[in-house]
């Protein structure tokens, strides 16, 4: 047994030795626990602490620690064994050290005072001071003024409140919070039990309304109202929105939604993508194939979309859309993409799901160019060292035509996003054409890019999944039951969209994923196009690296045409845009081809194309002795470290 230590002359008699907590003590006991006042003091006899127990030997009532220069280090109360009230902290000063504890999430050594409310030992709030008595938050950060002075910091919210609690520390009565750097943010009243009563106001770091609505028993009932600020904000509701809804009206019941509506900044009602609402009836509209959409009912799913407001067909411009595609491209329109280019131009170029802008092809930019003079090939390559995409270099390579907007050109912050290409070439026999292409733009060169997967097996079914998705999501237009069975019936298998398409569209309780798809087309001669002629775009930019493009790209797919096929290829070159773009700048820039590119430029210059013919007269011009293209000041310089590598 332990010696009891020399007893302080300042302890009263009645003080005893407590060899087990180290300490000196003394109180009254009722049986063998503690009871009433008692009082400890260290080894030295400094003052420790003063406590009071209820007659069951639990901690009730006041209590005090100090620190052993006899300063305060807390104060407060207990309730049944329980920290119950506003306990306060004192931090012992660096001349006087001591072991009492303060609040260990407390970092900043500023705060010398922290006051954390309880009840029944559940923290509830907490108040932190610094020296001169100014209150702050828990990083020393002063209350702001437009704080109410009595209010306190949350450190779980990372905000300051004020309001009343019950016994069982459930918020009651009127209550108010503030951001950290003093802006209001909510307005709220509780019943007595804890559950939120009447009205519910939210607000914007702006000071504007957020949201407001009442609330019965903690549910959302009746009239709710959500808005969006002009300026930056941290609260959230309308963020699943786009910028272009500007309200959102939501009618509850016991929590439950039973209507909600959308408005535009100006007040106007529109769809919950912000998109004009429109007076239109389309569920009959998708009862028959997706193959068979764009042929039977997309004329009049559009003309019910514009609300009558296409505009006629006109034989003039359908004739001249014909004779442009054979004049550039050497082959005939299509018929299904000169009845959607019609309709589309009838329809003021409509827009749909996905971000999706359909655009027409620019044959009259085409045009002016050839009628000024130009070389179609040499024009189109000095636009896209300009800037990123290439709007007719990847058409050509491809064989393709581009559907839709290619939106960094209108928005140079854009930087990923998904074009849709309609596939007019077949590469080998039985190859199919028609085919919808997803190309991914993920930078500004082609490196980034990825044209490696098909949307659609034909042009219909991919027009059938845009005006369903739209119809629905966008437009409000379909019941949630009609969209889901289409969604599962049909939808799923016409079209194969890329990552970020659906983007984990929410509906009712079931989510929606790009691999719930089940198309997979593996003949895709579009995207073996893109894969072996993707190097030629890039040593056609004035700032690519000729090492980056032949170890990145080229010496994986080298240029090796098969001798035994020359005559066949002859013949094929004049009729296919996209072999000979690819035959004829990779003879031109690969050396050892000298007599082939003489043959594929005399062949191409007689092609019906008239990009062909452009590009086999660039490629001979450059064989003569041109040696700058666009920004590229030295064409055969470039060449030659080309070649140099093995």
């Amino acid at each position: 047994m332990a010696k009891e230590p020399n007893k302080p002359a300042n302890l009263p008699t009645e003080a005893y030795w407590y060899e087990a907590k180290s300490r000196w003590e003394m109180g009254k006991k009722k049986g063998d626990r503690p009871s009433g006042e008692w009082i400890c003091w260290r080894k030295d006899g400094s003052l420790w602490i003063l406590q009071t127990y209820n007659d069951s030997g639990v901690f009730e009532g006041f209590y005090k620690r100090y620190h052993p220069d006899g300063t305060l280090a807390q104060e407060g109360s207990y309730a049944d064994g329980k920290f119950d009230g506003w306990i306060k902290y004192y931090r012992a000063t660096k001349n006087n050290p001591s072991n009492e504890p303060f609040p260990k999430d407390i970092y900043n050594y500023n705060i010398v005072r922290a006051e954390l409310l309880h009840a029944k030992g559940k923290k509830l709030a907490s108040r932190y001071y610094l020296s001169n008595g100014d209150q702050v938050d828990i990083y020393a950060r002063a209350m702001p003024k437009k704080v109410a002075p009595s209010a306190w910091w949350n450190d779980k919210d990372y905000e300051w409140e004020i309001g009343q609690f019950n016994a069982d520390g459930q918020p009651i009565g009127d209550w108010i919070w503030w951001r950290y750097a003093g802006t209001l943010v909510c307005e709220a009243s509780y019943d007595n039990v804890g559950q939120l009563q009447g009205s519910l106001k939210r607000y914007h770091d702006d000071g504007t309304l957020s949201s407001e609505g009442p609330m019965v028993n903690n549910k959302a009932h009746g009239d709710h109202y959500y808005y969006r600020s002009e300026n930056y904000s941290q609260e959230t509701p309308m963020n699943k929105f786009p910028t272009g809804v500007w309200k959102h009206y939501v009618r509850f019941e016991n929590g439950h939604v039973l209507e909600d509506k959308y408005f535009t900044k100006e007040g106007t009602r529109c769809s919950s993508k912000g998109f004009q609402l429109v007076n239109a009836v389309v569920e009959d509209l998708f009862n028959g194939l997706p193959d068979q959409f764009l042929q039977n009912n997309y004329a009049t799913f559009l003309e019910r979309m514009s609300e009558g407001k296409m505009q006629p067909s006109s034989d003039a411009a359908l004739a001249k859309r014909a004779e442009l595609f054979r004049r550039f491209w050497g082959i005939a329109l299509p018929d299904k993409l000169g009845l959607l280019f019609d309709l589309w131009e009838r329809a003021n170029l409509p827009k749909s799901f996905s971000g999706f802008e359909a655009a027409l092809p620019k044959f009259g930019l085409l045009e002016t160019w050839a009628n000024e003079g130009k070389n179609l090939m040499e024009t189109a390559a000095t636009e896209a060292q300009k800037w990123y995409p290439y709007d007719f270099l990847t058409d050509w390579l491809t064989g393709t035509i581009c559907l839709d907007s290619l939106r960094q050109n209108a928005d140079k912050s854009k930087y990923y996003h998904s074009s849709y290409h309609y596939g007019l070439y077949a590469k080998n026999a039985g190859d199919k054409t028609g085919l919808i292409y997803v190309h991914q733009h993920n930078s500004y060169s082609t490196w980034g890019t990825y044209f490696n997967q098909v949307m659609a097996r034909d042009v219909s079914s991919f027009l059938f999944a845009l005006s369903t998705l739209s119809s629905f999501e966008e437009y409000d237009l379909l019941p949630r039951d009609k969209f889901l069975n289409l969604y599962d019936s049909k939808i799923k298998n016409a079209i194969a969209p890329p990552y970020g398409f659906i983007n984990n569209m929410q509906v009712g309780n079931r989510r929606l994923y790009e691999s719930d798809f089940n198309l997979r087309e593996s003949n895709n001669p579009s995207i073996q196009f893109f894969d072996r002629a993707r190097w030629i775009v890039e040593m056609l930019r004035a700032e690519s690296t000729t090492s980056q493009v032949f170890h990145d790209n080229y010496s994986s797919q080298r240029y090796a045409p098969d001798k035994q096929a020359h005559h066949s290829l002859l013949q094929t070159l004049p009729n296919s845009l996209p072999e000979a773009f690819y035959h004829l700048w990779s003879a031109f820039w690969v050396k050892g081809f000298d007599g082939q590119v003489l043959s594929y430029i005399s062949v191409c210059k007689t092609s019906e194309s008239e990009i062909i013919r452009d590009i086999a007269l660039l490629v001979e011009k450059l064989l003569n002795g041109q040696n700058q293209l666009g920004y590229i000041r030295d064409i055969q310089g470039k060449k030659d470290e080309f070649n140099n590598f093995k």
